[in-house]
């Protein structure tokens, strides 16, 4: 079923010589507006694509596309002329769960970036009265992704999940309706030039024609190349990490002489298990490797021995009793100064939780700003809506409510927009610097705790000084052994510090390592060349259909067994070589045939998959003056069974009326003829 039918255009042209206007309803399958030249039907075509805010599709300008007869001036059937006051195109719609809205835009420049939506078929609204709709707006930044923003609404309608691609600045954005449309849309003038003759290449969009036509099919192929291209950047992030890691772990053994096994590679895919026990190791006075855990043990003996050779002596007891006396004082000291550096800490989380719970509150207030913000953007472009947080009503729940919850004050008016606007980026002020003084006062405290720091720092060097000299009660080492002692037990702890920093550095190595072998694994197992099984099963079935259409439509230029669909660029190729001077204007014409009405019914060939196509095609003169009325006959035919497939094919032609119903005859086609303007003089 298609995810965006066309039910219904109806436009009404507002002139100094009454209403002039046209309604035209849509059915499943092929619909026919035939009229001769300059009696409007590609106005009424135009009118479509500009109702959906798509008249970016055709092109960087994004100019209105309707033609005088809504904007300024319309020719009447005596043709003179009749001035146009306002106009107002309206499009009732449908999607793929057959949830019926009608889209009204009008045609005035001025008024021209604000969309209603009314929830309801066309039959059942009173423009005039009738306040049932909601306001977007169209054509300026913000339109695909805001709440009011009218393709943002329209791709939540219709169910599509726009793609992020790749622009040529190397910025990423969505892929736009305007560019998805594309494909469903061939303009009477340039758009038969070529398979996506005109495209919005005014959004910057990297490879346009291929994001399309890959959003199209629903390929896999991008997807797993931004995929391919995201595990590649972490693989060799995860190396870069490992190879850095490995440099710590070297220059942390050297620090104290001390090498790394060779086992510890730093090629990370040549790595095996991270060895729990350490790694590092010194070499003793005959070039002998030890163990750094062995040496340290070794270490911690000979200190324990050099301690135990004293002998009390009585004289020295007074000043050893002195000596922990002050040792006592001290570690008090050391006490204090880090139950104060704790209580500062605190306060530091303190501040840091309030500080997250004001940047909570200055996003809310950004993005109640920017909602009010646009929905001024709306009224200033002539938005007639009643907005529900004006008129007593929730705009949340739309429950009626009091604006003011004192009973004396309900008479009261609520804040307007602009009020509001004042409000919030008061607010905003306030937060900001509530925020600002917060900073300040947290780094005061960072500050104290450098400075609490330093006096712990201090505490401690007296406290291992005091240690250092203190006199054991069995006697008093000599200066040298002193010496000795007071370097073993540096040495001691700056190996107990290595071993430490070691696990610590194989934890991390291990992670990395974890998590490299998963991304490696990932990698391989995605497609050598992006393509997966269903989307080669899509193109192969896009292949085979297309060359039958083709041939169906008598393609003469080359042999047909001799296309492909190209895997470079998803178009008609012939030896991976878009279709270009070789094939006759006529058969060019054929090729757009062929290729456009394959997309659309593509997902009627494909068992258990489906590709993201609107299910529409919109064709401004499809018979070019190449091509034969009997090859139009058969792409008639083609475009009539649509209907049984619930897609939908919209054509504007200037045939002859006698031609056209020969070719019809027995088709289920609908067919709205006009002999006259089709924007004509209403009762």
């Amino acid at each position: 079923m298609s995810r965006l039918k066309i039910n219904r255009l109806k436009i009404i042209s507002k002139t100094n010589e009454g209403n002039f206007g046209v309604d035209i309803p849509f059915t499943h399958g092929l619909n026919i507006i035939r009229a001769d030249n300059t009696l409007g039907k590609s106005t009424c075509v135009q009118s479509i694509v500009y109702a959906l805010g798509l008249e970016g599709t055709l092109g960087p300008s994004r100019k209105n596309p309707l033609k005088s007869a809504l904007t300024s001036k319309l020719k009447k059937i005596d043709g003179r002329y009749a001035l146009v006051t306002e106009s107002r195109v309206s499009l009732e719609i449908s999607n793929s769960t057959g949830e019926i809205i009608t889209i009204s835009r009008s045609g005035i420049e001025e008024k021209s970036r604000v969309i209603s939506v009314y929830p309801k078929k066309i039959d059942s609204i009173d423009f005039s009265s009738d306040t049932s709709f909601t306001d977007y707006f169209v054509r300026d930044p913000g339109a695909a992704v805001r709440e009011r923003g009218f393709h943002n609404f329209l791709e939540n309608f219709l169910g599509i999940e726009d793609p992020q691609v790749v622009k040529y600045d190397g910025s990423t954005c969505p892929l736009y309706l305007e560019s998805i449309f594309s494909v469903n849309y061939v303009e009477q003038t340039r758009g038969w030039g070529g398979i996506l003759n005109i495209l919005p290449t005014y959004l910057g969009i990297k490879d346009l024609a291929n994001r399309v036509l890959e959003y199209n099919l629903d390929l896999d192929i991008q997807e797993n190349n931004k995929k391919r291209q995201q595990l590649l950047v972490k693989r060799n992030d995860l190396e870069s990490t490992w190879t850095v890691t490995i440099e710590k772990l070297i220059s942390t053994a050297r620090q104290i002489y001390a090498f790394v096994e060779p086992t510890v590679s730093d090629d990370i895919g040549k790595q095996g298990a991270i060895n729990n026990s350490t790694d590092l190791y010194v070499l003793d006075s005959e070039s002998r490797k030890t163990n750094l855990s062995d040496h340290l043990e070794k270490l911690k003996i000979e200190l324990a021995t050099s301690k135990s050779t004293f002998t009390s002596t009585s004289e020295n007891d007074s000043k050893a009793l002195a000596q922990e006396l002050e040792l006592n004082l001290l570690m008090k000291k050391l006490s204090e100064e880090e139950s104060a550096i704790s209580i500062i800490l605190s306060d530091i989380d303190v501040s840091e939780d309030y500080v997250r719970s004001i940047d909570k509150r200055i996003q809310a207030v950004k993005e109640g700003l920017r909602k009010y913000r646009d929905i001024k953007k709306i009224h200033d472009y002539g938005s007639t809506e009643e907005f529900k947080f004006l008129n007593g009503r929730c705009p949340t729940c739309n429950q009626p409510i009091e604006d003011s919850l004192l009973p004396h004050m309900h008479n009261q008016s609520a804040l307007g927009i602009d009020d509001n606007i004042k409000y919030l980026e008061k607010q905003l002020s306030v937060f900001d610097s509530l925020r600002a003084g917060e900073e300040s006062k947290a780094l005061i405290k960072r500050t104290l705790i450098l400075q609490a720091q330093d006096k712990v720092n201090l505490t401690r060097a007296e406290i291992r000084s005091l240690k250092e000299s203190l006199l054991d009660v069995k006697g008093a080492p000599s200066r040298a052994q002193l010496r000795k002692e007071i370097l073993l037990e540096e040495k001691i702890e700056a190996i107990e510090r290595t071993l430490t920093l070691e696990i610590e550095i194989k934890e991390k190595l291990s992670a990395v390592k974890l998590e490299w072998s998963r991304v490696v694994g990932a990698i391989s197992k995605l497609p050598w060349d992006g393509f997966s099984r269903n989307d080669y099963i899509k193109l192969g079935k896009l292949t085979e259909q297309f060359k039958k259409n083709l041939s169906d439509f008598e393609y003469k230029s080359t042999p047909i067994e001799d296309f492909e669909i190209s895997k470079r660029t998803y178009k008609p190729s012939i030896d991976d070589v878009d279709l270009g001077s070789e094939a006759s204007a006529s058969d060019n014409i054929r090729v757009i045939w062929a290729y456009l009405y394959s997309l659309l019914t593509l997902d009627n060939y494909l068992e258990g998959l489906s590709t993201n196509h609107l299910g529409l095609l919109i064709l401004d003169e499809p018979r070019q003056q190449e091509t034969k009325e009997v090859n139009f006959k058969t792409f008639i035919e083609r475009a009539s069974e649509t209907r049984s497939m619930e897609r939908q094919v919209i054509i504007a032609t200037s045939e002859k009326h006698a031609d056209l119903t020969k070719m019809i005859e027995g088709l289920p086609v609908n067919v709205i003829n006009f002999e006259t303007p089709l924007i004509s003089k209403m009762a």
